[in-house]
């Protein structure tokens, strides 16, 4: 078959695998939308969201009572426009992330994997598609990184900073994907970047204000509670366990050491890797510091290490990230039952699994970090021995 033949087939695959479980496995779809810690957080899950929207059709303040964390903009689109079209809305999100994987692929013609390989591995792999289920709103905010990531490779500045306006609106920590932009060309078009981010940023907020009625409530319920983790709820990530037993006196001390280990990593990162790696890696040390994780997180961070394929080689320890995360993506959810459920556990069990889950993130952000070290040293002694040839 030819190439874009199998591309095609790999979103069809993904529109596929996304439509077909839910419609002949009912219980699978009600349990990943209401009943799983993994898929989505008290932040982004389905049913916060649902909240949203029957504020929004009563003509309610969307932000009233504290249980709405969604971006009002979000809240309007889907009630408005796909309020019954959700069953499809979530798999065409997946589909145009699958094709833009595909499309980024082809940007290095050095990778060893086709993009309809890549593609076909997005659309098949079962965390995927469970986190698609799921109906968690972080997968708009996957759509816009990768959105982001391949307008800046295909040199289409207005189109960068739009998405990224997009995925910071969604996230706000995606603001400091703006770091590795500064290295993916010339100081003119990172100022395209930039005041396109701005004005799109600004228009953003205008659009919110008046769909919350007017209101700066949802700055608070959106961003504010995000930053300061005001809810403590268990989820997949580091922060919850540590705030639950810390003493409220340090609270606040702690919460700025977290936000600011989130982030610290990412100017030395960009300032020594090519830009695609640094954008990759940054994307990975800010869904590693999430103070409501999920899987998305994971999935994302893969689907963008896929892309480059050709690194693979130089990887370490691959295996042992892998069989780290299935171990905590297995155990995760029999540790939270236990402990929430039937009672014959506690949160020791499950946090135990987080750090797990989380030590796998880390040892596969840090293991593909060393592998663009050691290809990039190669590459140099290869242009080395040439230039020797050469010479003489």
């Amino acid at each position: 078959m030819h190439p874009i033949q199998l591309e095609t087939v790999a979103i069809a695959a993904t529109l596929f695998t996304r439509l077909a479980i839910p419609f002949l496995w009912p219980s699978v779809k009600t349990y990943l939308e209401d009943e799983t810690v993994l898929f989505s957080t008290l932040i982004t899950s389905h049913k916060s969201l649902e909240e949203g929207i029957f504020f929004y059709l009563n003509n309610f303040n969307i932000y009233d009572g504290g249980v709405v964390h969604t971006p009002p903009l979000l809240i309007y689109v889907i009630a408005e426009f796909f309020k019954d079209l959700q069953w499809l809305l979530w798999p065409l999100i997946d589909a145009i992330i699958c094709y833009n994987i595909m499309s980024i692929c082809k940007k290095f013609s050095r990778n060893t994997l086709q993009p309809w390989v890549i593609g076909l591995v997005y659309a098949l792999n079962p965390i995927g598609v469970m986190e698609n289920i799921s109906k968690s709103w972080l997968a708009f905010h996957s759509l816009f990184v990768v959105l982001t990531f391949n307008s800046s490779l295909k040199q289409d500045w207005i189109a960068t900073g739009l998405t990224l306006s997009l995925a910071s609106y969604l996230n706000l920590q995606s603001i400091f994907l703006l770091i590795p932009l500064t290295k993916v060309s010339t100081l003119l078009n990172f100022t395209k970047i930039f005041l396109t981010f701005i004005m799109s940023s600004t228009a953003l907020y205008f659009i919110s204000y008046n769909i919350a009625n007017k209101s700066n409530l949802f700055i608070y319920s959106t961003y504010i509670i995000n930053l300061s983790f005001t809810k403590i709820a268990p989820n997949l990530g580091l922060w919850w366990y540590f705030f639950t037993e810390m003493f409220e006196f340090f609270i606040p001390f702690y919460n700025k050491v977290f936000l600011i280990y989130q982030v610290i990593f990412i100017i030395p990162t960009t300032l020594r890797l090519p830009y695609e790696f640094a954008f990759i890696v940054s994307v990975g040390l800010l869904k590693f510091g999430n103070s409501y994780a999920e899987l998305s997180d994971l999935v994302l961070l893969s689907s963008l290490i896929l892309t480059q394929s050709f690194i693979f080689p130089y990887l370490r320890i691959p295996f042992i990230s892998i069989l780290m995360l299935l171990m905590a993506i297995i155990l995760a959810p029999i540790f939270y039952s236990l402990w929430i459920n039937l009672g014959s556990g506690n949160s020791n069990f499950f946090y135990a699994i987080t750090i797990v889950y989380n030590l796998g993130l880390a040892n596969l952000i840090t293991d593909f970090t060393w592998a663009v070290l050691e290809w990039e040293f190669k590459l140099d002694e290869k242009n080395k021995d040439v230039k020797k040839v050469g010479h003489f």
